[in-house]
């Protein structure tokens, strides 16, 4: 009797996830006639979610790639973008896997807390320097980004525990680089879309030296 309810509630699971399958499908369908950018966008967002909640390190992988195209022309903005989606995506599956306390994640407090406690205290001295910065905005802005890299330190130091995690970084940053310079070549970055004569340092035509 139990195999028998068991093989019932599978059956009734998969028909579930079936019918979510093809009503997204669908919906995807009809936005693509709208927007096709934003299906695609979508698309790619609901893969995302799905790789980086059952693997971390696999996520990672992907918002490496991600964030080659954060200041590419048509895709920067100064909003909530889809890198930053991916973010936030990113450090909650983050979350819940150092939140789980059936498999013990590796955690950098834990592990090393020293070099943890020493990020803290560097991003502490960092906003210490809103008591005297003459742009407090701008000091805000470059806080927050540091606390932002202070935080994929850790989601890295978890996701990354093995030889083949550093391997599927390290091609995602490869693949993020060509994919980026595929799209220069296909002209999404145009010299004439930037000014490069507002800047002595070499940019590229992303205008942003840091990124290239």
């Amino acid at each position: 009797m139990a195999e028998v309810l068991f093989d019932r509630a599978i059956r009734r699971d998969r028909a579930t996830v079936a019918a979510l399958v093809a009503g997204f499908g669908t919906l995807l369908g009809a936005a693509a006639v709208v927007s096709p950018a934003w299906s695609l966008a979508v698309a790619v967002g609901l893969i995302f979610v799905a790789v980086t909640f059952v693997d971390l390190a696999a996520g990672l992988a992907l918002f490496t790639i991600l964030t080659f195209f954060e200041r590419v022309p048509g895709f920067a903005s100064s909003g909530l973008t889809l890198v930053k989606v991916a973010g936030i995506v990113l450090a909650a599956a983050w979350l819940l896997a150092v939140l789980n306390r059936e498999r013990r994640a590796p955690l950098l407090f834990r592990d090393h807390p020293l070099l943890a406690y020493a990020a803290l205290l560097f991003l502490g001295w960092a906003a210490s320097s809103l008591l005297w910065a003459e742009d407090g905005e701008a000091a805000r802005f470059s806080l927050f980004r540091l606390a932002q890299t202070l935080l994929f330190l850790f989601i890295a130091y978890t996701a990354i525990s093995e030889r083949r995690h550093v391997l599927w970084v390290v091609g995602a940053f490869v693949a993020g680089a060509f994919l980026s310079a595929v799209l220069g070549l296909a002209g999404a970055s145009e010299p004439d879309r930037v000014d490069l004569t507002t800047t002595t340092r070499l940019t590229g035509g992303i205008e942003d030296p840091n990124e290239l």
